[in-house]
């Protein structure tokens, strides 16, 4: 079977996506929004070091609610 990425080199890359998303959620709240979810793509570097390699919180790869509304539009069911 192919390998692609290592046991070892999932768990580093799940660790940066977790702070990052924590910390992009933490920014959106102060402009009140929430980031309901994103993507982050990761790529090695020539010392082999993992890297974030493309755009991170941009609309475009990611999905924003306004936080004033969240809570009433999950109780309607409009948003999920």
């Amino acid at each position: 079977s192919q390998h692609i990425m290592s046991v070892e080199d999932l768990a580093v890359c799940s660790s940066y996506a977790h702070a990052l998303f924590r910390h992009g959620q933490s920014l959106a709240l102060k402009m009140g929004l929430v980031l309901v979810d994103t993507k982050y793509e990761f790529g090695k570097d020539t010392d082999g070091k993992i890297v974030l390699v493309d755009e991170i919180h941009t609309p475009d790869s990611s999905r924003y609610w306004v936080a004033e509304t969240y809570e009433e539009r999950m109780k309607a069911g409009e948003v999920g």
